[in-house]
């Protein structure tokens, strides 16, 4: 089965993609230590957003899905895919940097 499936940034939830989940449809979840899911005892990391979003897909039997990313989740699909390319169609993020670098830290942090 073909879905999408919207992650939200750092601090947020899935709820934070409802109005893009209204308009486009498929699945936003909450990764691990965000909503209401408790922060794991090792604390967060991206290991733990794989395996939320690996355990998804198990338990909806998804065999690939289009990801929608925003900051944090953009920076957790590319991640996915890396790993399970197979699973993935397509990823689409917003807000995150994939470059770093001290020129871009300047540019991002230049008085408006």
């Amino acid at each position: 089965m073909n879905a999408h499936l919207l992650l939200h940034g750092a601090l947020g939830s899935k709820g934070q993609l409802k109005g893009l989940q209204l308009q486009v449809g498929g699945h936003a979840i909450d990764l691990a230590g965000h909503g209401d899911r408790e922060i794991p005892e090792n604390g967060l990391t991206f290991e733990h957003f794989i395996d939320d979003i690996d355990g998804f897909f198990n338990e909806e039997g998804l065999t690939e899905a289009h990801f929608f990313g925003y900051s944090m989740g953009g920076y957790a699909a590319l991640l996915y895919a890396s790993r399970f390319p197979q699973r993935v169609r397509s990823v689409t993020t917003l807000g995150s940097i994939l470059v770093w670098s001290e020129e871009g830290l300047h540019w991002l942090l230049r008085p408006c």
